[in-house]
């Protein structure tokens, strides 16, 4: 008797593995396909909405970041 434990067979079964035609975000059967360089698949939506989000957080960074070099600047003006 072999035992799988510990083998790729083991740990990569069927259930870990996404379906082909599944979009990398909703993980649903992909609607409207966009492929990025790489091959990852999305469906248009859901890359539209993730690109808009990354997009509102990088501005809020980038004011928070603003913020704290204003307050760095009045810090060492004291």
């Amino acid at each position: 008797m072999t035992s799988e434990h510990g083998t790729i067979k083991a740990r990569l079964g069927t259930e870990s593995q996404k379906a082909f035609e599944a979009c990398s975000l909703c993980l649903g059967r992909v609607r409207e396909a966009m492929v990025c360089p790489q091959g990852h698949l999305f469906c248009k939506d859901c890359i539209c909405e993730n690109l808009v989000q990354q997009n509102k957080q990088i501005q809020k960074e980038k004011e928070q970041l603003e913020v704290e070099q204003k307050r760095q600047e009045k810090e060492k003006a004291r």
